[in-house]
């Protein structure tokens, strides 16, 4: 949720421990996340202490590296329960707006953990056994599938379960010598053998010290632990390649009868949602034949008509905010306002068909699987059509730009994979460095390939290209603000400063964003 909020991918929530001593790493999101520590020793962090004891906000201004640039309390009863931390922020993303709305966010989350825990102590006797901290065999089971759908979204978090030997151990005994060499976040629970802990982010050797822990309070663990993707998988990979031949199979069929069009998008929707996706349009396929409504109803039919048709039918006047339709309760109205925004073309957010795809409503969830496979295949060639043209000697700057924008939109939409959007983005910095060159006149193209080799981390490249374009534009703004940009992205706060009292210097009137950096980062005075 606060990922989502905020518009930032890299974001952490760390739990505080007994004591408040350490914290743990629980929930991770970001490619750039991985490699941060498991747990931390407030001790070694002087903003945590500040997080911790001040309950407030902790903003990175110093641009300290190794530190989040933006940490946030979750309050419960008085004390920090929880820290969210946010990495990588863009340039645009410093302001007062971020740190307000990711305070409220806290709030939120403290109100809903509040709500969380006060269900917890109503329901602990239907879910522990005999006053302990261990789950009853079916509420184990919930956390075990809660933990399996995480690692399907999250693959790269790692999940493991260590089966326990309590030989005569009562499970009060087995509770209390357990208590101190675990973790809050891990969970322990019994099961149709026996016992067994769930640990999550633990392998390696990390699960090897677990078991030396509990091996010195004298708690065996099993010789072989089972990791969630493998677990109650039937069949295990067996299973899966059955699976991927069988959508093979009707991918095949379905391209050969209906198109390309309609084949991908339904192997998406079979891979995206396993099993029960391509259950789903079976039945859907059998029903629709069975009925005859496959077919094409004639113009004196009054259905409603849910074909990805593009003609214009009239809005009403009632007008309601797309994403609010995914919190309707009533699912056909929900289908009706998303399926009537399809046809009228007026779906264009990424973030709302991102929703859409994972939204209950399988029809909804097909329907942006199709809208969103369709514009990447357009755009695919378009993209490819005017790459023809540049191939074949055609380099006018009209060509050029309306090339540099069809790219720009791919890459901003994450079509395609990693190799295809690393060619694509190789080609992108070719045509704006072209036109920049052609267009000195014009920093646009310059300022957009600066913001690229920012967004690869290619730091050095893009200070000495804001350098070369304020020797071109001297007395502009816009060189010294990519230039503020480059330094926070590298944690280099006194050459931030450093361009701010050149900012300042300017013989020019700044714009509002000019100010609003120099007011958040210096609170000087500007030129107005």
């Amino acid at each position: 949720m606060t990922a989502e909020i905020l518009s930032v991918k890299d974001v952490v929530v760390y739990v505080v421990g007994e004591g408040g001593y350490y914290l743990r790493q629980k929930v991770r999101l970001g490619d750039s996340t991985y490699e941060l520590p498991r747990s931390l020793r407030v001790e070694d962090h002087p903003y945590l202490k500040r997080v911790l004891e001040d309950h407030e906000i902790f903003v990175n201004r110093d641009l300290m590296k190794n530190v989040p640039d933006l940490a946030a309390p979750i309050v419960h009863d008085g004390r920090v329960i929880a820290v969210i931390q946010i990495y990588h922020l863009d340039f645009e993303q410093w302001s007062l707006y971020e740190q307000n709305l990711l305070s409220i966010t806290a709030r939120l989350v403290a109100g809903s953990l509040a709500n969380a825990y006060a269900w917890e102590k109503e329901t602990a006797d239907r879910k522990y056994l005999d006053d302990t901290r261990i789950l009853r065999a079916e509420e184990f089971g919930k956390v075990v599938e809660e933990f399996r759908e995480r690692r399907r979204l999250q693959p790269d978090y790692p999940v493991t379960l260590l089966p326990i030997h309590i030989h005569h151990m009562s499970y009060r005994e087995l509770d209390h010598k357990i208590a101190n060499s675990i973790r809050a976040e891990d969970v322990i629970g019994a099961t149709e053998k026996g016992v067994s802990l769930l640990l999550s982010d633990v392998t390696g050797k990390t699960l090897a010290m677990v078991r030396e822990r509990l091996a010195k309070v004298g708690v065996e663990t099993g010789g072989e632990s089972v990791t969630m993707m493998n677990e109650g998988v039937p069949g295990g990979w067996i299973f899966v390649a059955v699976y991927l031949v069988v959508v093979l199979v009707c991918t095949v069929l379905e391209w050969r009868y209906r198109g390309w069009i309609s084949a991908l998008s339904k192997a998406l929707v079979a891979l995206a949602i396993p099993v029960a996706g391509l259950v789903l349009l079976l039945l859907y396929e059998l029903i629709g034949q069975v009925l005859g409504l496959m077919r094409r109803t004639g113009p004196d039919e009054e259905d409603e008509d849910l074909s990805l048709s593009i003609d214009d039918p009239a809005y009403s006047g009632d007008i309601v905010p797309l994403r609010d339709t995914f919190l309707l309760d009533d699912a056909k109205l929900k289908r009706k306002f998303f399926t009537d925004a399809i046809k009228q073309n007026v779906v264009e957010r990424q973030s709302i068909l991102n929703e859409a795809v994972h939204d209950s409503d399988r029809e909804i969830a097909y329907y942006a699987v199709s809208l969103m496979t369709a514009h990447m295949e357009q755009l695919n060639e378009e993209i490819y059509t005017l790459e023809e043209k540049i191939k074949r000697g055609a380099d006018d700057d009209a060509l050029l730009d309306e090339y540099v924008k069809k790219v720009r939109e791919f890459l901003l939409r994450q079509y395609g994979d990693e190799v295809t959007r690393e060619q694509q983005r190789t080609r992108y910095m070719e045509m704006l460095r072209l036109l920049a060159e052609r267009h000195p006149e014009h920093p646009a193209y310059h300022a957009e390939e600066i913001r690229e080799l920012i967004h690869g981390g290619q730091m050095l490249e893009a200070e000495a290209s804001c350098l070369e374009m304020r020797e071109q534009h001297p007395n502009d703004e816009l060189p010294l603000l990519l230039l503020m940009n480059v330094y926070q992205a590298s944690h280099r706060r006194e050459k931030l400063l450093e361009t701010i009292g050149a900012l300042k210097k300017l013989p020019v009137r700044l714009s509002n964003e000019a100010m609003q950096a120099i007011r958040y980062w210096d609170g000087g005075v500007v030129h107005e």
